[in-house]
């Protein structure tokens, strides 16, 4: 193999490696984003004084999610128009900086903005990265889909203690330089992002033949599913401390073993979906999350922490599986819009949460809210099974 050879293969290998490291972590950027700021959440209430009051301090860590929600159509249609890894050469500098924006600004209004900016950087990262993902054959999307969503939890495990220790001894606004590892990445990343060719688009394809509108069920169906696994995740101290589990280290193991468990359900979704289709693949994670729900009314604590495992590793199997299925749904044509509309179905499941399950809780209480929940997801999944299993296609 001559010089010119061997220099252009590896090229082409650390053309890869860029590519692949650009994909698996988009999803620990968006752990990041909730995990840095939450263990100083108390402390940024104290130094903003009965300006934030407690409605502001929440806002630190919703506003995100709004920003994602807000700009998860326009990032799709960006991508469209100008190309996954372009928009990850925008995108990363900008979730960078307004991440690390609160080691500097001394108002609330200005921390939020950033978080809100942050927010839309992100549903750009996330759509790129779901549609350099969708290039990919089906095999290697379900592989990718899952060590994503696994590191994403893996990130959230680590960020947060040390985002706490940091916090306990830099101060509050410590942690939020952790947001500049994006910068590092995107340095990294940088020779190969501008090297990437700009798409030739012409409006014919931006807009399809065929309409979104054949995705809407499918995407109601990724906002409800989430807004039942946010639930938990809001609820579950509760039921914890009503076993007893009451200080902050308990809860805190309980959290460690949470995202252990949600990365091992992730990692399933590549092994299961080779044998079954992505279809049963939800009726059967649908099933297994109602199972969990319910066991989480238990009284006894070793059977709560069994719904703890089961409920969190139907919700870590749930987001690839809702990824690959909104992706081979949309097809070449729509999967870059696609890829940003699953993001805002994802993240408005988590704000319409407290909508759909206050009544309930109104009701039943909070172990009633589960026992409802998980009768309803038990009830979707078995529908959904008699109905394929019944269909004449």
């Amino acid at each position: 193999m001559s010089n010119a050879e061997k220099n252009a293969a590896r090229s082409t290998s650390a053309s890869a490696a860029a590519l692949l490291m650009l994909i698996l972590l988009s999803d620990p950027l968006q752990a990041l984003l909730f995990a840095c700021p939450a263990p100083v959440l108390t402390t940024i209430g104290q130094h903003f004084g009965s300006s934030a009051g407690l409605f502001g301090v929440q806002m630190i860590m919703s506003t995100p999610g709004l920003g994602i929600i807000l700009a998860g159509w326009p990032a799709g249609r960006l991508v469209q128009r100008f190309g996954a890894l372009r928009m990850q050469a925008f995108a990363l500098p900008i979730y960078a900086l307004c991440g690390a924006a609160g080691l500097v600004v001394d108002s609330l209004g200005a921390l939020l903005l950033s978080r809100l900016l942050q927010g839309c950087a992100t549903a750009c990262i996330a759509s790129s990265a779901l549609t350099l993902v969708a290039e990919r054959g089906a095999q290697s999307q379900a592989r990718l889909l899952s060590w994503q969503a696994a590191l994403g939890a893996l990130a959230g495990l680590l960020i947060l203690p040390l985002a706490g220790w940091l916090g306990e001894t830099q101060g509050w606004r410590a942690p939020f330089g952790i947001y500049l590892l994006a910068l590092l990445l995107w340095l990294v990343a940088l020779p190969w992002l501008i090297r990437a060719p700009a798409l030739q688009y012409r409006p014919k394809d931006a807009e399809p033949n065929h309409s979104l509108l054949h995705l809407w069920p499918l995407l109601l169906a990724v906002v409800v599913i989430f807004s039942a696994i946010f639930m938990r995740a809001t609820l579950q101290p509760f039921v914890l401390a009503d076993v007893g589990l009451t200080r902050p280290i308990e809860q805190a193991w309980v959290l460690t073993l949470d995202c252990l468990v949600n990365a091992l359900g992730a990692l399933t979704f590549a092994f299961v979906v080779r044998r079954i289709s992505p279809q049963r693949c939800l009726h059967l994670c649908l099933l297994i999350l109602g199972a969990g729900d319910i066991l989480l009314c238990a009284s006894s604590l070793p059977m709560l922490l069994a719904g703890i495992c089961i409920s969190t590793a139907a919700a870590g199997f749930a987001g690839p599986c809702l990824a690959h299925m909104v992706l081979n749904r949309a097809g070449p044509a729509l999967r870059r819009t696609a890829s940003g509309l699953m993001f805002t179905a994802i993240y408005l499941g988590d704000f319409i949460n407290p909508v759909l399950t206050g009544p309930l809780r109104q009701l039943f209480g909070i172990h009633g809210v589960f026992v409802a929940v998980g009768v309803l997801c038990i009830a979707g999944g078995a529908v959904g099974a008699v109905r394929k299993r019944w269909s004449p296609t």
